[in-house]
């Protein structure tokens, strides 16, 4: 994709002629006779071991496209535009022709996806005409077929790709030959998260089960460790969660706490405890690119936008795993958070609620683990007692602390079986029910109350339970909740 800049070359060629020689293996790959025999997924499974490189040895795949491509620039009439766009589209057809289809009939035909990573290679990268190599190669694609099975889509790990491309009119590499010209909506609005999400726990232990956890918000970590699960091996939920962690942070490796970046930071702080950055902070765009945040909010002019980030389990248990390896990772955290408060970069009025919910979280993670009767337990997205919890949060005695019921029965129920599950937060602006603390609890959620007014700032669920029947039937009825009022807000 990158040729050397020493040696002058014409692009536009060079493009086609990768392309041509991607579109003949391709072709050649599923047209062998004793291939088209096979199901579908053997042939896939075929396809991938041929393709996919998995280490730094190369494929044979990449081999046959260099060897094509050395067989297209010896042909003598390649030189010729004209004649390389219809080698180009004839290439497109036989690989469309030979790709297998997903029934007999062939009405489901499976489509060729060409992504290209680390794009941003592309648009920094200019010929002689100030041309980026990205348009160059944009021009390429715009000549292949319509419904021809093949589809391009680039990737990368920064906004710039999509600095939000310019209005049609307003672009330089725009067409008025009446084909290519056909370009995606800029955003588009499509569910992703909880779609895999079970049928509701009937019980503590299906409740607290890491695989049904998982599925909570993307996709990607459920069905990863469902797969490895069903492989078997050692360690699947910590490497479910170190990906996820990884992820988080934009790294191959975690880094040490001296070594985390302000953007870093406040990926996992707002993981766990949801935090609000101002609105035309920097940091935003960072988060979206490259820290897993969701973008919420972009602005009409293009100068800012706005991130977020929904409650999704796997990322709040690799944040707050990376947060308990170690004190310096919490005090590094703390103290650019407290940065942060006096330099203007988080929204009006949350410095006080976010102090409160990290002192929450961090009572939750040194309060001993109560067994949740699963083979697997996530240690920083697990259960415990909340007498446990209270004494781990105020250094007193449980039966000295002020609860909300006067009953000595409702107290002490209160504490023999109060359990209390949750390992992030999420903001809310209305009051619960009793069936949405469930469904907090279901999720592993405490959540923030609409920041700046009076009443509760916080509060979780507490779910009644003898502590000795893991397979104890679920029942909102024995759902109640503690709520957290932070005083010194309050002025």
């Amino acid at each position: 994709m990158l040729p050397d800049q020493a040696v002058k070359v014409d692009l536009q060629e060079r493009y086609a002629r990768l392309l041509t020689a991607i579109f003949r293996v391709v072709a050649s790959f599923f047209s062998k006779p004793d291939r088209q025999d096979k199901l579908i997924k053997d042939q896939l499974d075929a396809w991938n071991k041929y393709s996919l490189q998995l280490d730094d040895t190369p494929v044979q795949f990449a081999c046959d496209v260099q060897e094509e491509m050395k067989m297209l620039a010896e042909q003598s009439n390649w030189d010729n535009s004209a004649t390389r766009i219809r080698v180009l589209q004839a290439a497109a057809k036989k690989m469309n022709q030979s790709v297998p289809s997903t029934n007999q009939e062939g009405v489901a035909q499976l489509k060729v996806l060409l992504a290209i990573d680390e794009a941003r290679n592309l648009v920094e990268q200019t010929d002689d005409e100030e041309v980026s190599y990205f348009r160059l190669f944009r021009w390429v694609l715009a000549e292949l077929p319509i419904s021809g099975g093949f589809f391009s889509v680039f990737t990368d790990t920064t906004s710039r790709l999509a600095n939000f491309s310019p209005a049609l009119d307003d672009d330089p590499s725009a067409r008025p030959d009446g084909h290519g010209a056909e370009l995606f909506e800029p955003i588009y609005q499509i569910p992703s998260l909880d779609l895999f999400v079970p049928a509701l726990p009937k019980t503590w232990r299906e409740l607290l089960s890491p695989g049904r956890l998982l599925t909570y918000g993307g996709p990607f970590y459920g069905l990863y460790y469902e797969h490895a699960t069903k492989k078997g091996g050692a360690n699947q939920l910590e490497n479910t969660l170190c990906i996820a962690g990884l992820k988080l942070l934009c790294r191959s490796k975690f880094p040490t706490s001296k070594m985390l970046t302000q953007s870093q930071i406040f990926a996992l702080l707002g993981s766990v405890i949801h935090t609000r950055l101002y609105n035309k902070s920097s940091i935003h765009t960072d988060l979206v690119s490259s820290h897993a945040a969701h973008c919420m909010f972009i602005d009409p002019t293009r100068e800012f936008i706005i991130s977020d980030y929904p409650s999704q389990f796997p990322y709040a248990s690799a944040a707050s795993a990376f947060l308990a390896r170690s004190h310096c990772n919490w005090d590094r955290c703390i103290n650019v958070l407290a940065l942060a408060v006096q330099n203007g970069l988080l929204a009006n009025g949350d410095a006080g609620e976010m102090a409160t919910r990290l002192i929450l979280i961090y009572a939750m993670q040194q309060t001993i683990i109560l067994d949740s009767g699963n083979e697997f337990t996530i240690k920083q997205g697990h259960s415990v007692r909340l007498r446990d919890f209270l004494n781990t949060l105020t250094g007193k005695n449980p039966k000295e602390i002020r609860l909300g019921t006067k009953s000595p029965e409702g107290r002490k129920r209160l504490l023999d079986e109060g359990r209390i599950f949750f390992n992030h937060f999420t903001r809310i602006g209305y009051t619960p029910s009793a069936k949405e603390l469930m469904e907090f609890l279901h999720e592993g959620l405490a959540v923030q109350c609409k920041p700046g007014q009076h009443g509760l700032d916080d509060l979780f669920t507490i779910y009644l339970t003898p502590e000795s029947d893991p397979d104890h039937e679920l029942d909102h009825k024995n759902i109640t909740f503690c709520g957290v009022q932070n005083q010194k807000s309050r002025g």
